[in-house]
Formats: structure tokens, sequence, C-alpha cells
């Protein structure tokens, strides 16, 4: 992928000679149909907000203002796919990542539903569909017709779904081979795989590229206060969260970029919202309210009620309320609220004290800090920040120097403290001794699992049979 010309136009070259499952050939052209139907407000396609973040005329398009031919995809040629942004945007090699052609063949001789049976199911990668059964198990089995690298290495895929409560009685029986990938393990299953030794060898925990913080309206009092803020990021005993409230659930964040995401620079910048609970008394002090004294109560929000609130959300919500009022005298009283109401007062910047995670949507930096533009959900302005995210978004050639400034606007947003981050959750996959390959490996950020987003797992892992049979 490049850019052309230095127009915010980008050329995906196209592998030649590639086909579909039913021999047809697979061009750009089938990416832009693709596009286009995802674009087509007609088709309701649920997750058609993600693409109008850079491909031109894409929510025009979906709101049906403007006609599907001016969307900003093209193929010039069989070849070659060219998408066309509204700004440059050097983060849509990453952020396309997410785009999958459908075969407009099948779309159009057998409608929607022509993924839901393998007579009709026509795939570009390595494996297509042998069996499906609704809520019971889908199977996939490799594609004759795949063309790509790495070729598949496993002849069958199983998916079953398994209830909860049964995931490891049903992993002990032998099926599955790998639990996690699609189904996270539940708290209960990772406590009882922790208890067995055996299992808990074959227990792989990894970071989700999430981050729950507390944030802060800095437009309004007492939040515009820059002292009050600080000595909440120092408060917050996150490793007291991890290791004690929350035990195998979570790991600290002390910035909004995750160790092992692209582009973080957790190991530089977790000082600035390290606990210290001396220095945080200090800077109540300093801001005019030592020991919390002048401060009106508080209400930590937090978004849905009831079963809508994962146990992490709210214990963890309930943990920083009580640290808080623990070494800086807060009074905070944690609310439940629902989730629309909360979205409102979230994004019209009227919401005072919250807690809330974020998650990323594509692996660049720009996704995870961007949000913290003024133009986004947050009540914080930083001039500085946003020309430094400005400068990182236009830079095509230097990715050094990209990464530079990325790691100035994170510095920056610590400095300035319109959130404290408190922990990323953790996430597990458990396979048996002779499932290995590539991508089970240990990663460089010292996680070893299949992680979110990795295309390429099928295709590296396998079943070593002599493993398998003890020898």
């Amino acid at each position: 992928m490049e850019r052309v010309g230095g127009s915010p136009d980008l050329d995906v070259q196209h592998p030649q000679g590639l086909e579909w499952s039913d021999g047809k050939p697979y061009t750009a052209h089938d990416w832009v149909y693709s596009f286009r139907l995802g674009a087509n407000p007609e088709t309701g396609y649920d997750f058609a907000w993600y693409y109008g973040m850079a491909i031109k005329n894409w929510n025009a398009c979906n709101a049906g203002e403007v006609p599907l031919e001016e969307l900003g995809v093209a193929a010039p040629d069989d070849y070659t796919l060219q998408i066309t942004t509204d700004v440059p945007r050097p983060w849509v090699p990453n952020w396309v990542g997410f785009a999958m052609p459908g075969p407009m063949q099948a779309e159009e001789q057998y409608g929607p539903d022509w993924s839901l049976d393998p007579a009709t199911f026509v795939s570009s990668g390595p494996y297509m569909l042998g069996d499906f059964v609704m809520d019971q198990r889908a199977v996939f089995v490799i594609n004759p017709n795949y063309k790509g690298d790495p070729k598949p290495m496993l002849e069958r895929i199983e998916f079953n779904p398994v209830a909860q409560g049964l995931m490891i009685p049903s992993y002990l029986q032998g099926r599955p081979n790998l639990v996690g990938q699609n189904w996270p393990l539940e708290a209960p299953d990772v406590e009882t795989a922790l208890a067995d030794p055996t299992l808990a060898d074959q227990l792989h925990p990894y970071g989700h590229f999430q981050t729950y913080y507390v944030g802060m309206n800095t437009y309004e009092a007492p939040f515009n206060n820059l002292k009050l803020r600080q000595a909440i990021t120092h408060a917050i005993d996150r490793d007291t969260l991890a290791n004690a409230v929350l035990p195998n659930q979570v790991m600290p964040a002390y910035t909004m970029l995750m160790k092992g995401f692209p582009g973080e620079h957790v190991d530089q910048l977790k000082d600035y919202q390290k606990y210290d609970p001396e220095l945080a008394k200090e800077l109540i002090a300093e801001a005019g309210y030592p020991n919390g004294e002048g401060l009106p109560p508080l209400e930590m929000w937090v978004r849905g009620t009831g079963a809508q609130v994962p146990a992490i959300y709210l214990t963890g919500a309930e943990a920083v309320a009580a640290m808080l009022a623990q070494n800086l005298g807060l009074n905070i009283a944690v609310r439940p609220t629902e989730i629309k109401t909360f979205n409102d007062e979230l994004n019209s910047h009227r919401l005072p004290f919250y807690f809330i995670p974020y998650q990323f949507d594509f692996l660049d930096a720009s996704n995870m800090l961007g949000i913290w533009r003024s133009t986004g959900r947050h009540a914080w302005q930083s001039e500085k920040f946003e020309d430094l995210i400005d400068q990182a978004d236009a830079e095509f050639d230097d990715q050094e120097k990209r990464g530079d400034l990325f790691y100035q606007a994170e510095q920056t947003l610590l400095e300035d403290a319109p959130a404290a981050f408190v922990f990323h959750p953790l996430l597990y996959h458990m396979w048996k001794p002779y499932v290995v390959g590539a991508d089970l490996e240990q990663n460089a950020a010292g996680f070893q699992a299949v992680v979110y987003l990795n295309t390429s797992f099928h295709r590296t892992v396998y079943i070593n049979n002599l493993i398998e049979q003890g020898l």
C-alpha cells in the first residue's frame, strides 16, 4: 500500500491469480462491491460507522445523501484497489485490516444468507464452510483454491459454543482443544484452572487493548483545578486493584496505551500517574482542598445498570472510590446510570466525574489517543495535544518521528490529567500441550496467546500428533 502523489488516496496492489473457493477470479472489483454493499443504507450493515472514519463520502452514502458510485473506493484495474480519504490518514493500512471482501456472485445469486449454507458459501480465505448448525456448531475445512501464504496447517476447525460454566468440563473431555479465542473464559473458569496445576500450565493470560479510567470534566469546578486532577491520578493504588481487588482479572494502567499496543511508551511514561499517596495529599492541599475539605460530595457515574455492568467495571469503580476516600478524603458515591443517559451526558460534556472503559477499533495510536480530541466525548481541550496528534496523523514517511509525536501527545495528556488511567482487563486462552505453532509463542509484549486480530492464526497453528499421543 502506498500513498499516491501526496494525495489522500491509497493504492492497494492486489495479488494476481487468486480465486474464490468456487473457482471464480478474486479481484479488486470484489472489494469495491463489498465496500459499496457496506455503505448502502438498505443493507443495514451494523458496523457501517467504522468505515466512516476514513473513506471519502462513506457517511453521506450511508445516509442516502450521495450515490454509492461516489464512495471513495475504486478499482482502476483488476489488481488495484484505490481508497480515497477526506484528509491524509497514515493509519489506513492498519485500519482497513478489519475489512473483508464478500463474494459478489454469491450475494447476487443467493442473497444475504449465502454464508449460512455450505452449498452456497464462497470463501476467499484459507478455509470454507463445511457444516453449520445455528447455535450448535460451525465446521471449516481447507479451501482447495486458496493460493495465499502461509498455507493452512489444520485440516478441520470446529467452533462449538459452550454454555457458561461448562467451558472447563468440555475442555477436560478433550473438546475443544483451545478455548477463549471466540468466547472469553469467565472468572470462575480462570479460578478453576489456576487451582489445578496441569490446567494452570495450559492457561495463558494476555492484556486486552482496553483501558478503564476515571474521567473528569475540566471545563467546570471542581475539576477545572489541575492540582486536584493530578492528586486523583496519584491516589489510586493500581497494584492493589490488580493483586487483591480483581486478582487475575486486570493489569495496572498508567497510560492510555497498553504495553504491547503499537506506539505505546508505558515504560517512559508510567511515573506520571504512579501511586504516591503522599504526593497526592500535597497536591490536593495545593489545590485548596486539604484532606478533601471544601469539596462537595461527588458522584462517580458508571455506564449501565444491573447486568449491563460487568463485574470488574462496578467492582473497579467502587474500589477506586474507596481509595480516593482513604487517601484524599473525598466523599464519592458510585452511580450506575442507564446507558443512553450516560452517553448523552458524556458526549454533551456535561458529565462531571465518571469511570468508563474505551476499547481500540484499529491498531494505531491515533485511534486510542484520538478520542481525547476536544471534538470527542471528553470535556478537555489542549491545543498542544491536538497539534501533536494532527502532526502525527499527517506523517506518512518517517515512522520514528510519528512515534515521537504520539509520545509527546500522550505525555501532554498525562500531565494535564483529564483522566486517571486505572487498569486494562486480562483475557485468557487455554490450549492443550499438543496445540503448537508460531502464533502461540511469546510475543514482544510478553504475552503468549492468540492475540486479538491475529489473522494468520489458523494458518500457523497445528496439532503435534507425537505430543498428542504422548510420544
